[in-house]
C-alpha cells in the first residue's frame, strides 16, 4: 500500500529522501547527461525498478504502480533513443 500511495501522490514525500518526482527528475536528469557525451550507439541504465518505473511511465501511458509489481529479478527494458520510447519489456529474465 505504501508503493500504491507513492506512485499516486509523486509530489509527496511517502519513503526515502525524496519525492517520486524527484526522483525520476535526477534519473531522467542522468540518463540525458550520459546521452549528451555519448549520442551514438546503445545506453545500458542501471536503477532499481522504483527509479526505472517512474522514468518510463513518465514517458508511456502505464500504471505505474501495475508496473511496478509486475518486475521481477532480474527484469530489463528497451527504450527508444532520444525519446525513451518502450519498445520490450523482459519483466522476469530469471525464468
Amino acid at each position: 500500500s505504501v508503493a500504491r500511495t507513492f506512485f499516486e501522490n509523486p509530489g509527496s514525500l511517502v519513503w526515502g529522501n525524496e519525492t517520486a518526482e524527484q526522483a525520476r527528475a535526477r534519473f531522467t536528469g542522468g540518463v540525458r547527461a550520459v546521452l549528451e557525451k555519448h549520442p551514438e550507439g546503445n545506453l545500458a541504465m542501471v536503477a532499481h525498478g522504483t527509479t526505472i518505473t517512474l522514468f518510463l511511465t513518465h514517458h508511456e501511458d502505464l500504471d505505474p504502480h501495475a508496473f511496478w509489481c509486475s518486475l521481477g529479478l532480474p527484469s530489463f527494458c528497451a527504450v527508444s533513443l532520444p525519446d525513451f520510447v518502450l519498445r520490450a519489456a523482459v519483466l522476469d529474465a530469471g525464468t
